[in-house]
Parts: C-alpha cells; sequence; structure tokens
C-alpha cells in the first residue's frame, strides 16, 4: 500500500504498538516492528485503513503470516 493517507495510518498504528510486534511468532519474530499487518486480509474483506484491522509486526513475522494466509479475491482493489 502507498500514498499519504497509508503513510499516516502506517506511522500511527507503529507508534501504538511503541516499535514492538503484536504477532510474536515463536522462533521468528525479531521483536523490532517495521511493518503493519492487516488482521483480517484485505482479500478477505478487511478495511485498508481501520485501525482495529492493523497491528504492528516485523518483517519475519509479517512474511511467516503471508506464507500461511490463503490467496482469495481482494474486493478493495488495493
Amino acid at each position: 500500500m502507498s500514498g499519504s493517507r497509508w503513510h499516516k495510518v502506517r506511522a500511527s498504528v507503529l507508534a501504538r504498538a511503541c516499535g514492538v510486534c503484536q504477532i510474536n511468532t515463536a522462533g521468528v519474530c525479531t521483536g523490532v516492528a517495521d511493518q503493519v499487518d492487516h488482521i483480517v486480509p484485505l482479500a478477505a474483506g478487511g478495511h485498508p485503513y481501520d485501525n482495529d484491522n492493523l497491528r504492528a509486526t516485523c518483517r519475519a513475522c509479517n512474511l511467516d503470516r503471508l506464507a500461511r494466509t490463503p490467496k482469495v479475491h481482494n474486493p478493495w482493489g488495493v
């Protein structure tokens, strides 16, 4: 995702988590959040900018989650 709206929301989510990964996958997590994850994926109907649908993650946890998430159609087109 990109654009000024996303950058503002992303910064807010990372600040809210104080830079700590909120997934914390055992054996994978680095602990330092540098990405933002949609809890309910966009493709499954999650809203792209809803703070309640966003959490701070480290790259390792986010990639691990993405690898296990089934691929479905994205209704938001983003």
